[in-house]
């Protein structure tokens, strides 16, 4: 790939043999390096696109249109992040607009917790929730969620919520409901209401 290379551009590429659920073969990628590594680099950071649409409730995964030069509408898949070498970069197919890529720098960050963001509305719970204890209080909600170590530690990390594990002597690990990348437990999350006069100014 001999021309220059942008941030938000889109390339055919082949990401090559991988194993489980990692994106492999030909297919569009989203460029999201700065353009000073575009410039100076020899590889580049990309995001992989599939024509597959699946999950779209997880914040990781950014809907685009074929309004730029995809045949068909697909998704980005912000939590396979990949850095490959430029000579894997094809052909150019277009650039996203602006409004897309400021959705997918939110989905990066939430990928690489760099945001307390923690959207559970766009999570989707896989077990019913029974309010049985004493301790629960009106001003709190709680889920079950199945976390990685990396998926929960943003909610250990975030003064909005308060998380446990369900059952400390789980050993099955199940796949993460928050990136459906990684395995890991069962936690129950506690998400604190704001009370009036919380927000003080």
């Amino acid at each position: 790939m001999s021309s220059k290379i942008h941030r938000g551009q889109v390339y055919f590429t082949d990401l090559g043999q991988r194993i489980g659920s990692e994106q492999s073969g030909m297919r569009p990628v989203i460029v999201v390096q700065n353009d000073t590594g575009n410039r100076h680099s020899s590889t580049v950071i990309v995001v992989p696109i599939t024509s597959q649409i699946k999950k779209e409730e997880m914040p990781t995964h950014i809907k685009l249109n074929n309004d730029f030069g995809l045949d068909e509408v697909s998704m980005a898949l912000c939590e396979q992040i990949d850095t490959i070498d430029k000579q894997r970069l094809f052909s150019y197919i277009g650039l996203v607009s602006m409004s897309d890529l400021q959705r997918i720098d939110h989905a990066l960050e939430v990928s690489l917790g760099l945001t307390r963001d923690l959207n559970l509305q766009h999570v989707e719970v896989h077990k019913p929730i029974c309010h049985k204890h004493a301790e629960q209080k009106d001003s709190e909600d709680e889920m079950i969620l199945c976390l990685c170590p990396t998926c929960a530690s943003q909610f250990y990390n975030s003064p909005d919520h308060i998380i446990r594990r369900v059952n400390p002597l789980q050993t099955d690990k199940e796949d993460c409901t928050y990136c459906d990348v990684r395995k890991g437990y069962d936690y129950k999350i506690i998400t604190k209401k704001k009370r009036l006069g919380d927000d003080s100014v």
